[in-house]
């Protein structure tokens, strides 16, 4: 008997380079700009295949000489003061925050990978300026052992008051200044770089479970298969024959079924009988960029964590910003489920709550 397969195609297409968008964070809030011709324009977010440069303070970046991943976490925790993500590029190694390397949704490149093959040519230690859109300066620290520490946001009235306070407190009070060349021209000419690594997700979760999901959803559909066949020869004999023999095949999918660790959807599939593909398909209703989804109540509701954004340099924790709230609310519900509430979920974040409507999907 021909096995049926379920091919879930779950390769990602390399998405093209969209257009250059610069976040900077200026006090508690996210600033956008996207790249329109040779000027910059401010925009609320960044879109789809935009590339995201980031100027933040705690990103860092350093040569790694050669180290293995337990020097260059011990390097970057003392630069950055948390627990580093870490990407080596040529002699180069960058760091940030391990839950700040998307924002938005978005893989970000912190903008000092524009400078790594300035800097060998530059003297250290310096004071580098950067001017962003808007009358903004950046400063960062170019020190002597060849990293460059995190950036410093100021505005054009405060220019000369950052900068003095900047070199006091690391004190190298007679280090020269470096004006560095426009933003626009960093980017352009930049070769070599990319964003921080983070696993493959689609549809808000990692590529990893759908590989799990694969091959449990093969194993459900042979069992399935199974069932009918021997349903279809037990209708030649006796009912009881027929009811031994489905009892039979119902049992191994079951065992067949509890040897994978399967997530939302499939882990409630093989206890309730319900529809894995129709879940998996109001799921991916449901997403949104950065969010994450997941079914409750015997896969009556589905449950949309907001995309969240973290409040470093400026304090702790996680918030989802308003932008990510209105898009949940204005987002349609798949065919069969209604939204019902916006939750909170923990200090700063929100959830959405869609119900199903009528029978199972």
């Amino acid at each position: 008997m021909r096995r049926p397969e379920l091919n879930l195609n779950l390769k990602r297409k390399r998405k093209r380079d969209g257009r250059p968008v610069l976040a900077a964070q200026i006090a508690d809030t996210w600033r956008f700009w996207a790249l329109d011709g040779d000027q910059w324009a401010s925009v609320d977010a960044p879109l789809a295949g935009d590339t995201l440069w980031r100027v933040a303070e705690y990103d860092a970046l350093a040569l790694h000489e050669g180290r293995r991943k337990a020097g260059l976490n011990r390097i970057g925790l003392e630069m950055i003061k948390s627990k580093p993500a870490i990407m080596r590029l040529g002699q180069w190694a960058a760091f940030a925050p391990a839950d700040s390397v998307t924002l938005h949704g978005h893989a970000v490149q912190p903008i000092a990978l524009t400078l790594m093959r300035r800097l060998p040519e530059m003297t250290a230690p310096a004071l580098l300026r950067l001017k962003l859109p808007d009358g903004y300066t950046a400063f960062a620290l170019y020190m002597r052992d060849k990293s460059v520490r995190g950036w410093v946001l100021s505005g054009a009235e405060d220019v000369s008051v950052t900068e003095q306070q900047i070199l006091q407190k690391a004190g190298l009070t007679d280090a020269p200044g470096i004006d560095l060349p426009d933003v626009a021209t960093l980017i352009a000419q930049a070769t070599g770089v990319r964003p921080f690594p983070t696993e493959p997700e689609w549809g808000g979760l990692p590529v990893s479970v759908y590989r799990k999901a694969y091959v449990a959803v093969t194993a459900v559909v042979l069992a399935m298969a199974a069932l009918y066949w021997i349903k279809g020869q037990a209708a030649q004999t006796a009912a009881h024959a027929h009811a031994t023999a489905v009892d039979a095949q119902h049992a191994v999918a079951l065992r067949t079924l509890e040897k994978w660790d399967l997530h939302h959807a499939l882990a409630l599939a093989k206890r309730s009988s319900l529809d894995p593909t129709a879940l998996f398909a109001a799921a991916r209703a449901v997403y949104l960029p950065g969010s994450q989804v997941s079914l409750t109540q015997g896969g009556k509701e589905l449950v949309v964590e907001l995309a969240q954004v973290s409040l470093a340099p400026i304090g702790n924790g996680r918030w989802t910003p308003r932008s990510a709230i209105e898009a949940g609310m204005a987002h349609p519900a798949p065919q069969g489920w209604r939204l019902t509430k916006l939750v909170r979920n923990g200090q700063g974040g929100y959830a959405l709550v869609y119900k199903q409507q009528g029978g199972r999907p």
